[in-house]
């Protein structure tokens, strides 16, 4: 071709928050929120012509703060193991950090950390969360930032003690939530086994 040269996006759309330069063909910025997106950028020369390039991926967001927000449960939801991992069946992210509680969770003798430290042990290794009257919500603040891509919990179903109704979220600040999934209808939950739930 022969320049100058613009650029445009002539299919699909950039993530929030990326823009192009129509003169370079640059892309800049840092997309707003994660997803998988996919986009054609086409190239025009000086006498119209083109050469188009398909682009697409995943974009990734880290954060400082997710929990679980447990809204429902069967009697009481009393968590024995809580992980949040990268992807499925990867590797546990909750070292390094601290975990962090809100709502009427968890009474005196009933500590957090006991949601964290590897043992899904639920007869004496286990925490409140929330009772059937009022929700509660458990978490980590992770020692730099991480993308969550599966929550694992294993709750104290010998006594039918478990969350039926929860929702996965993120914070950076520890202050302001946003929600990224919820699950409903939860009453299966093996003994003493970690139960898994994919995160978009």
């Amino acid at each position: 071709g022969e320049g100058p040269y613009t650029y445009s996006v002539s299919a699909g759309a950039l993530p929030a928050g990326l823009t192009l330069n129509s003169a370079t063909g640059a892309l800049t910025g840092t997309p707003a929120s994660g997803g998988v997106y996919a986009f054609t950028v086409t190239a025009t020369d000086v006498r119209s012509g083109t050469a188009s390039l398909s682009l697409s991926g995943e974009v990734v967001t880290t954060h400082s703060y997710w929990r679980i927000n447990i809204t429902a449960a069967n009697s009481w939801a009393a968590l024995s193991e809580l992980e949040f991992a990268a992807m499925a069946g990867g590797p546990n992210w909750g070292v390094g950090g601290s975990p962090v509680t809100g709502g009427n969770y968890p009474p005196p003798g009933f500590d957090e950390a006991n949601a964290f430290d590897g043992n899904t042990s639920s007869h004496q290794d286990y925490t409140w969360a929330s009772s059937v009257s009022s929700s509660g919500w458990i978490g980590y603040h992770f020692a730099s930032p991480v993308s969550v891509k599966e929550v694992r919990i294993s709750a104290r179903s010998q006594y039918s003690q478990y969350p039926t109704a929860f929702s996965v979220d993120y914070s950076d600040d520890g202050v302001t939530w946003t929600q990224v999934v919820s699950y409903s209808g939860q009453t299966s939950w093996p003994y003493e086994t970690l139960k898994a739930f994919a995160v978009p």
